[in-house]
């Protein structure tokens, strides 16, 4: 679960920590979980309780930190200031919130304001986690900035940032939204929060097109293998996206592989050399670099 969830129960949509959540559990249910033959409702009613949706989207003007949103008492707070009124970034979190929880979720996460960067410790949980939570999350709008119909969804800037490519790997349910935040594809208008564009006929090819990702990895990838032909398809995809910082280029990768390691910034280019070194940890077969 990640470290912060904005909580859509609440009128001013306020950041709150996985500890204060967990507090938030009806005290029966802790009387519950001690009945190990009901542990499977337990568990079903843990995840709905605590089931949250995921934003991914390519990082614009004035996005909103941790700091921001926490010191003015939520995202409706933050937006309602005349300092942050008018930026984009502010305006795409909060129209965010409202499409999930119109769709039926308490909680929310994004890597914009959820992730408190100031503390290395944090950064490298996130950083280390960030695959698994997209993984567990139930839902994930893919916001776009550009493709208003399906025609033009493969030239989408959202496919060549290298963040997207574990945001469209792990959640088992995806749905591409424009900028008017209604469904790409219109059938999914009104469908609501359980279908996925990646087993639609008509966008998953248009994804394997743009992604050059089979319809069987976007069917299910589990993070882990390390069979070098895989390892080398996996380079493939992220060989033509691109990251503000060249650190990230191995950082987004991480969750695909399934490995961990210190989060370094300012390391450069080094940063990639170590997840090479990790790979043949697992998998001592030089031609992991034939890609």
């Amino acid at each position: 679960m990640p470290q912060y969830l904005i909580d859509l129960q609440s009128p001013s949509f306020t950041l709150k920590s996985r500890s204060e959540i967990g507090y938030t559990l009806p005290d029966k249910l802790y009387e519950d979980a001690a009945l190990l033959t009901r542990s499977y409702d337990i568990s079903n009613r843990v995840h709905d309780q605590l089931s949250y949706a995921v934003l991914s989207h390519r990082w614009g003007v004035g996005e909103p930190d941790f700091r921001t949103i926490s010191e003015m008492g939520g995202v409706t707070a933050a937006v309602s200031d005349p300092r942050y009124a008018d930026l984009p970034g502010f305006k795409k979190l909060q129209n965010f919130c409202l499409k999930v929880q119109s769709l039926g979720f308490n909680y929310a996460w994004t890597d914009t304001c959820c992730i408190d960067k100031r503390s290395s410790a944090e950064l490298q949980e996130a950083l280390n986690s960030m695959y698994q939570w997209y993984d567990y999350a139930s839902f994930c709008i893919a916001y776009l900035g550009q493709a208003e119909t399906l025609e033009e969804l493969a030239q989408d800037e959202w496919f060549t940032r290298g963040w997207t490519l574990q945001e469209l790997l792990a959640p088992t349910f995806l749905v591409f939204y424009k900028k008017d935040w209604e469904p790409l594809d219109p059938e999914n208008v009104g469908r609501g929060r359980g279908n996925s564009d990646k087993l639609s006929y008509k966008v998953a090819p248009i994804i394997e097109a743009a992604t050059g990702i089979s319809s069987e990895f976007l069917r299910g990838f589990y993070p882990g293998d390390y069979s070098v032909k895989l390892i080398i398809e996996i380079m493939s995809w992220a060989a033509h996206r691109t990251t503000e910082r060249p650190e990230d280029i191995a950082y987004c990768l991480l969750g695909i592989f399934n490995v961990t390691m210190p989060i370094l910034y300012g390391e450069g280019e080094i940063a990639f050399f170590r997840l090479q070194k990790e790979l043949i940890k697992r998998t001592p077969d030089w031609t992991v670099f034939f890609w």
